[in-house]
């Protein structure tokens, strides 16, 4: 299927916010903060469990599957984690049903950030949670080739770090006026990975790509969910027109 195809497909991400989402957020209150004891720190021998814990602490959030699915950590290690408020659990309600996510604990977040602000998660919006979700994906798909997840500035959801190379991941619902500020006013050279859940909302970036030649892939949630997902990248097609095509699987 090449790239115009593709684009005449309209099916709904479960990642999109077409959905009506609904947040139910653990708020850690000041009287709790104030019994946490010094002592209480990153109370895990787990490498698995620092890793997990580490790669929240780059992104914000996960979904809990993802702690499971790419971090290989038992229901049980969750549900320790969870009681020894490394992490804390929170729901992003779909269709009537709640989907667990995890943020970081207070227990684990003054080695894991230093600077840690509770309840920094109230700020996110529905997107900004399904961004990170999206983000994980991303990296579920890229860890073989021993991807790092890095931080990253705003309006980035994340960073990854492959072979030397740090990719800069923008995740976007739809919007992306908050790219296009940054592309107008600061110079962007390094590699940029966005993930949209459809190629078409990318469109407003059409004059800053032709014009500065990112260094920029695409991939949308559809190809992401896939088995075997294919990247797109912002070329000449038959017509001299530039336009989102799919990599040959060869690239």
């Amino acid at each position: 299927m090449n790239g115009r195809a593709e684009q005449m497909r309209h099916a709904i991400s479960p990642f999109s916010s077409q959905h009506k989402w609904e947040l139910k957020w653990r708020r850690i209150p000041s009287r709790e903060l104030s019994k946490q004891r010094p002592g209480m720190v990153l109370d895990t021998n787990s490498r698995k469990e620092r890793k997990a814990l580490e790669r929240i602490a780059s992104v914000g959030l996960i979904e809990g599957n993802q702690l499971q699915q790419i971090f290989k950590l038992k229901k049980p290690q969750i549900r320790r984690m969870e009681s020894f408020n490394l992490i804390l659990k929170h729901f992003i309600r779909k269709n009537g049903q709640d989907i667990p996510f995890y943020t970081l604990g207070p227990a684990s977040a003054e080695k894991i950030v230093p600077r840690f602000v509770p309840n920094y998660w109230v700020e996110y919006r529905a997107e900004d949670v399904l961004n990170r979700f999206i983000f994980f994906r991303l990296y579920d798909l890229l860890k073989d080739q021993k991807a790092y997840v890095r931080t990253a500035p705003k309006p980035f959801t994340g960073a990854l770090e492959l072979n030397g190379n740090l990719l800069y991941v923008y995740c976007t619902r739809g919007d992306t006026k908050d790219l296009q500020m940054l592309l107008k006013w600061k110079p962007f050279t390094d590699r940029m990975i966005i993930v949209t859940e459809h190629i078409q909302y990318l469109k407003p970036l059409d004059i800053f790509l032709q014009d500065r030649k990112l260094k920029v892939r695409v991939i949308t949630d559809e190809q992401l969910l896939r088995e075997s997902p294919q990247f797109y990248t912002y070329k000449e097609n038959e017509d001299k027109v530039f336009e989102w095509m799919l990599e040959s699987s060869g690239q």
